[in-house]
């Protein structure tokens, strides 16, 4: 992208933490009766703590951003519960 003679990238990534396990909504979700690979959190060399595993796709404008988002939202597994009406659940 360039911008007022700025150039950068944008990349999109989209995580879940549940139970204490991290998943990439990304990822394309696995037949049902298998389980959901999961990611590790991971430091780099300057100390900075990072989700290892996790899918990073480039995007170009914020229709792109937002079509990503979009997939990561429907990979989300979501179940009613008294407290909360869209509560993570697997």
């Amino acid at each position: 992208m360039v911008s007022a003679g700025l150039q950068y990238t944008v990349f999109v990534s989209f995580a879940e933490v549940y139970n204490e396990y991290i998943y990439d909504l990304l990822e394309r979700p696995p037949p049902r009766g298998k389980r959901r690979s999961t990611c590790k959190l991971a430091e780099d060399t300057n100390k900075d703590v990072f989700i290892r595993g996790l899918k990073e796709v480039q995007v170009d404008n914020i229709e792109e951003a937002f079509q990503v988002l979009t997939v990561g939202r429907r990979n989300r597994k979501v179940a009613a519960t008294v407290a909360n009406v869209q509560s993570s659940r697997r």
